[in-house]
């Protein structure tokens, strides 16, 4: 037992107790007034000795942890084997268990943790934890790298909660830069956030992070349900060959304007053999359902192709290469000062996306070719709705305008609510879905994908 008063070490003995280290504080500054003014109310001190206690709970959770005050108990912690159970002991299980795990290895850098569903984001408090070598400490370059992930799954203005480790050799971070050691440096930077980033963007391509109603056991992935061998799917087979799937390459494009957007969509139906897509149905012209080896899964039609178009249209404004369609007739667009203004500050995406399109005086345009993601487009709508969203945009940069303008064509061209699907197009689309990066969260946060667990639907019934 150590006693310090003042910073001097007023005792030292022996003592028989439990493994472990008790701390007790009390009179903070009694002999520095200086020091002592500068203090915050005892609730705010109190509360940063709480973050300070948990941030060291959660770098080592194998540690058991008791704080008290006032001789009361306000945090007791027993030891565990992983950051979630120790998450679960603070702020409950059902939040824990909803975090998705992060685990990736990119050359030295290993990055590990939790990170909030895009689908949560935003219904409960922030709450953000960052370690490097084991070292709780705080990084804003790190923040932006998990908020960049999220790009085009969450809402504008909300922010994720995460847990993350990142583990880097010791000679490429330097920790001697701040008093309290709350703050390191690293000697590649960008080099660490690419991979916080990418490691984080792989965690919320997977299907894990769809919005799940029931137990969430194992993971959720497109393999469909595969009951035995039935001589009858060879119908199914058949009916997509007389079909015209959404996506798929049309030989008379040229002349009836269905050159498609997406012929690497149909590539991937392709290589997807017949027997891997499960029989499909559409409900209420809305939602594609299909019967999962963990449940009931619906996809919501717009929402999925939204998600497609924006990371074909990502591609080609970043390739340049823009399949379109010429017009017979041309369009012709008599907009208003402002639609005229978005226009003119993104008439090259515009053009790169397909969209031909030539002043006529004032604020009327001429389109001559447009892009053609499928045979239900409407592309002046779809242009006039795009250059009405984009009024007053101010978003600056050539990155952030491609996602701005990717987001917003795709959600404007995509297939609508109602629009009734053949059974091969709503093949083609679960192809396309299946393959995109980030396949359960269209571009504005929501999600297209919703799982409902066998558990769930025998509960309902009384089942369980």
């Amino acid at each position: 037992s150590t006693k310090v008063v003042g910073g001097q070490i007023i005792e030292v003995e022996r003592i028989a107790r439990r493994r472990g280290t008790t701390v007790s504080v009390a009179q903070l500054f009694y002999n520095v007034p200086a020091r002592l003014k500068f203090l915050r109310s005892a609730r705010s001190e109190w509360r940063s000795a709480v973050e300070s206690l948990t941030a060291l709970a959660l770098t080592h959770p194998a540690v058991r942890i008791h704080l008290s005050h006032d001789g009361k108990s306000a945090l007791t912690l027993p030891p565990v084997s992983s950051i979630r159970s120790r998450l679960a002991a603070i702020w409950g299980g059902r939040y824990a268990e909803d975090l998705l795990d992060v685990d990736d290895v990119a050359g030295p850098i290993h990055t590990s943790g939790l990170v909030q569903r895009p689908v949560d984001v935003g219904t409960s408090a922030r709450r953000v934890f960052l370690s490097v070598n084991g070292r709780a400490v705080r990084d804003a370059g790190i923040a932006r790298a998990v908020e960049a992930a999220y790009r085009s799954t969450i809402v504008a203005g909300v922010r994720p909660s995460f847990f993350l480790n990142v583990t880097v050799p010791a000679d490429a971070v330097d920790v001697n830069v701040h008093p309290a050691k709350a703050e390191v440096r690293f000697r590649d930077r960008w080099t660490l956030e690419r991979a916080v980033e990418t490691a984080v963007r792989r965690t919320l391509g997977t299907l894990d992070s769809a919005a799940t109603f029931g137990f969430r056991g194992a993971s959720f992935s497109f393999r469909p349900f595969e009951p035995p061998p039935n001589p009858d799917s060879e119908i199914l087979r058949e009916q997509i060959d007389r079909d015209s799937p959404l996506f798929a390459e049309d030989p008379t494009a040229a002349d009836n304007g269905r050159t498609e957007y997406a012929s690497a969509v149909s590539a991937a139906e392709v290589a997807a053999p017949a027997q891997a897509i499960p029989p499909l149905f559409q409900l209420r012209r809305t939602y594609i359902a299909f019967e999962h080896e963990d449940g009931l899964v619906l996809i919501d039609q717009h929402s999925a192709h939204e998600r497609v178009l924006y990371e074909q249209f990502m591609h080609t404004l970043e390739s340049g290469a823009a399949p379109a369609q010429r017009l017979l007739l041309p369009l012709t667009l008599h907009l208003g000062p402002a639609e005229g203004e978005a226009f003119d500050a993104n008439r090259e995406y515009l053009e790169r996306l397909g969209f031909e399109v030539e002043g006529f005086g004032g604020h009327t345009l001429i389109v001559s070719t447009v892009p053609m993601p499928h045979p239900r487009f409407d592309a002046e709508r779809c242009l006039r709705e795009t250059l009405d969203t984009l009024t007053g945009d101010r978003v600056a940069g050539a990155a952030a305008k491609h996602e701005r303008l990717a987001a917003t064509v795709a959600c404007k061209a995509a297939i609508k609510a109602g629009d009734e699907l053949s059974q091969g197009e709503m093949r083609s689309l679960f192809a396309a879905l299946r393959d995109t990066t980030l396949p359960a969260h269209d571009v504005h946060g929501r999600s297209t994908i919703v799982h409902l667990t066998w558990e769930e639907v025998e509960r309902r019934f009384g089942r369980r």
